[in-house]
Order: structure tokens, then C-alpha cells, then sequence
């Protein structure tokens, strides 16, 4: 599905795209500035979303699978933006709700993509599930991003309580922030996982080589401002119901080396990190550089 105009869209069922390189689920055309402010529909529990430009609802599918690489589930593609208009802008929030499955398969591909030279102009909350998920179990990098953002995001990133935002792959990264950051807030109140180990893929430690794992990459990756600052949420006292967020990155044997938070100016696609079936020396949780 392509946007290309000013009509929002409210998926409430299944969207498919498979076997196809460089397939994508939700296509959007920033040659030109899409504008959803004053948009108004009923979703399935009856609420009124306003301004609001791609809503995944309760019962929404949209699955970019089988074979093939470099995918995308929803891009915000500003290529054809004229030079004079940098950025084009998506003016309007991006959500998906809980129950609601993102799903992207194949090397090289990404879940929630914002390119070079494109802003969101409202906020992206993720209340569902959101994947990425290598095919390739080779100690190779296979470039998996969760939410990979290279433009700019004006407004919040949520990752909301019982939500999953995921990459599974050698080096995956679940979000990544770079370009001109986030204006607003990074709030994590569900899951933000990194890792090599899921159903989706071979486990990679049945391969030929053995002395060796691979590794996810970092499950946060700050390498852009993020104006409102970044929060994972947890309980505030000892009586208290509220669920914690989690932010982790995983090897093949379960570990790793690395940190599942990295904040750095320079943050960029990591290499394929190796380690020790044996030894396994664990990283910072937070390395802050600059």
C-alpha cells in the first residue's frame, strides 16, 4: 500500500506483501509534505483518533515475509523530496495498538523506517508487537532494524507497556535514532529486544563453526538529540502495579558482550560482534561517549 496523498489510513485487517526484494507493507510518498492534522475516525473500541495519520488497530496484520531482502514494513520515504523542501514532512502520529502485529522478514530489512530527509510531525507510539527478523544465520551482519530513524522525529517515541518493538539478526538493532534526533521524549514501558534467539530463525548455534556466537547489536542505539529525554518505566514504590520496561540484547547462547544501550554521537551500524562460546564477559549496560 502506497500513500501518497492526504488520506490517513486505519488498518483493521490484514495487509501482505511477500517473496519480493525491497517489499514494503505501508509505502509513504514524501515528494511532497501528507498532512493529517483534523483527521477523525472511530477505531474498533469505539475511541475517537484524532490527527492521526497510519493507525494499526486491534486486529491488524501487516506481514512483509517469504523470501527476499532489504523490506520494509512502514517507510517513510522522502527520495523524491525536492532539495528546496528538505525535509517532507508526515504530519501527523503514526500508532499501533496492542493486539496489533508489524512483521517484516529478510536480511536487510527494517520494521519502522524514517529516511533521510523525512519528518514525522506528530508522535509514534507502538502498543502492539513489531518485528524484524533475519532469514540469514551466518556470523554475518545482517542489517535488522526495529525502528531505524535517519530523518527527524517531532514529537515522542512510546514504546508502550505490554508492546514489543524487536530486531532478531546478527548486529540487529531494535531502535535506532540518528539524523536530527527526537524533539520530544523516548518512553519504554514494554519490551526493546536486540537478539539472535527467536522462532522466527535457526537457532545459530547449530552451525558448522562453534567456537565462535554471534551477537545482536545494541537494542538502543542513540547516536542523534533526543530533546525530552529517554525513560524506562518500572514500579515508583514497593506496592506498586506499574509493569517495567525491559531493554535487552542477546548473543545465540542467550548473552552477550555488548551494551543493549548505546549512546554516542557517532552511533552507526555496528559490526558483527563474536564471542567465546565459553567465556563470556559481559559489557556496560549504558556506555555514554561525547
Amino acid at each position: 500500500m502506497t500513500i501518497d496523498t492526504n488520506n490517513w489510513l486505519l488498518q483493521q485487517a490484514t495487509i501482505a506483501n511477500k517473496d519480493k526484494d525491497g517489499a514494503t507493507a505501508i509505502h509513504v510518498d514524501l515528494s511532497a509534505n501528507r498532512d493529517f492534522t483534523g483527521t477523525s475516525f472511530v477505531n474498533t473500541a469505539g475511541a475517537t483518533i484524532s490527527n492521526t495519520g497510519i493507525y494499526l488497530d486491534s486486529a491488524a496484520n501487516a506481514a512483509v515475509t517469504g523470501n527476499g531482502t532489504g523490506k520494509f514494513g512502514i517507510y517513510l520515504d522522502a527520495a523524491g523530496c525536492p532539495a528546496a523542501s528538505v525535509p517532507c514532512s508526515f504530519k501527523g502520529a503514526i500508532t499501533t495498538v496492542a493486539g496489533s502485529t508489524l512483521a517484516v522478514t529478510g536480511d536487510s530489512s527494517t520494521a519502522i523506517a524514517i529516511g533521510s530527509g523525512a519528518q514525522l510531525t506528530g508522535d509514534l507510539t507502538i502498543g502492539g508487537s513489531v518485528t524484524a527478523s533475519s532469514t540469514s544465520t551466518t556470523q554475518t551482519a545482517t542489517s535488522m532494524f526495529g525502528l531505524d530513524s535517519l530523518g527527524t522525529i517531532q514529537g515522542n517515541v512510546t514504546v508502550a507497556s505490554g508492546a514489543t518493538l524487536a530486531a532478531y539478526g546478527a548486529g540487529a538493532q531494535a531502535m535506532v535514532i540518528q539524523g536530527n534526533g527526537v524533539t520530544g521524549s523516548i518512553t519504554i514501558g514494554g519490551a526493546l529486544t536486540s537478539s539472535v534467539v527467536a522462532k522466527q530463525i535457526t537457532n545459530y548455534t547449530q552451525q558448522p563453526n562453534t567456537t565462535t556466537n554471534p551477537e545482536a547489536g545494541p537494542a538502543m542505539n542513540i547516536g542523534a538529540p533526543v530533546g525530552g529525554g529517554i525513560a524506562i518505566l518500572g514500579p515508583t514504590t514497593p506496592s506498586s502495579s506499574t509493569a517495567a520496561g525491559a531493554v535487552s540484547m542477546q548473543g545465540s547462547d542467550g548473552v552477550g558482550t555488548g551494551p543493549a544501550i548505546n549512546i554516542s554521537p557517532t552511533a552507526a551500524t555496528p559490526t558483527t560482534r563474536k564471542h567465546s562460546s565459553t567465556s563470556r564477559p559481559r559489557g556496560p549496560g549504558l556506555p555514554y561517549r561525547g
